[in-house]
Formats: structure tokens, C-alpha cells, sequence
């Protein structure tokens, strides 16, 4: 089987196998493979590789099929994005939904060059049901 452990690195003076970046992530898998690979927390995507506020929201809606109506809206590189979130209707959905708002969506958001900016507000519309507002940078 194999194990993988990720450690954070942190940079220091008398260690020269660390990464110089502070924050830098590196992946260390056990067994037979390609070797460890290091992930900086800052290098989300490449500017290239920024999809269109139309692809990031074809590709939100992909990946977390529980948000409804979800749009990007952007000035410059400050960008919004908005969705509805409907009440669970089993406990897969509830536990997709707590991942989403523990982490998921802002992790999914950075890599596709789009990170948050600030924490998601949600508004209780309903009985369990939210509109979810979150500000996001746009990579450059």
C-alpha cells in the first residue's frame, strides 16, 4: 500500500533540503514512484492557465453540483462569486456540502486562479437553504 505523508517545510538557515519558500508543501510518497514533488501555496495557477469567468462557472457547477446558480462577477481582478446553496436531501449531500464549506471550494477556487480574498458570507434564504457570497482574486 502506499503511504503518502505531506510536511510543510519551513525554510531555515542550517537546512539546505528544505525549500527556500516559506509555506512551501512537500509531498513525500512511500514505495515505488515518481520522486517527491514540492507545492507552494502561492503558485496557484499560471495566468495562461486562468480559465474565463465562463469556464470557471461551467466548472463549478462540474465540481460541486450541490451550489445552484452559480455566477462570477469581476472589476479588474476583484471578482464575486454568488451561488444558492439548497438544503441536503441525504447524508452524502450533507457531508459533500460541510467538505465544500470546509475548505473544498476555496481550494478548488485557488487552483483554478481564482483564490478567495476574504471569508464567504452566507444568508439564510430558507429553511436550511443559503445564498453563498464569496470575494475572489483573479490571477494575473
Amino acid at each position: 500500500m502506499l503511504a503518502i505523508f505531506a510536511v510543510v517545510y519551513w525554510s531555515s538557515a542550517d537546512d539546505d533540503t528544505v525549500s527556500p519558500d516559506v509555506g512551501t508543501i512537500r509531498v513525500v510518497a512511500a514505495g515505488q514512484g515518481p520522486a517527491p514533488v514540492a507545492i507552494s501555496p502561492q503558485s496557484t495557477a499560471s495566468p495562461a492557465a486562468v480559465p474565463t469567468v465562463q469556464a470557471l462557472e461551467a466548472a463549478i457547477a462540474s465540481r460541486f453540483p450541490m451550489l445552484r446558480d452559480a455566477t462570477v462577477q469581476c472589476q479588474g481582478q476583484d471578482c464575486q462569486l454568488s451561488a444558492s446553496l439548497p438544503p441536503p436531501t441525504s447524508d452524502r449531500e450533507q457531508d459533500d456540502r460541510q467538505a465544500m464549506l470546509q475548505g473544498d471550494l476555496d481550494r478548488f477556487l485557488a487552483a483554478q486562479g481564482y483564490p478567495p480574498s476574504g471569508p464567504a458570507q452566507m444568508d439564510e434564504i430558507g429553511d436550511d437553504e443559503y445564498r453563498i457570497r464569496m470575494p475572489v482574486g483573479r490571477v494575473t
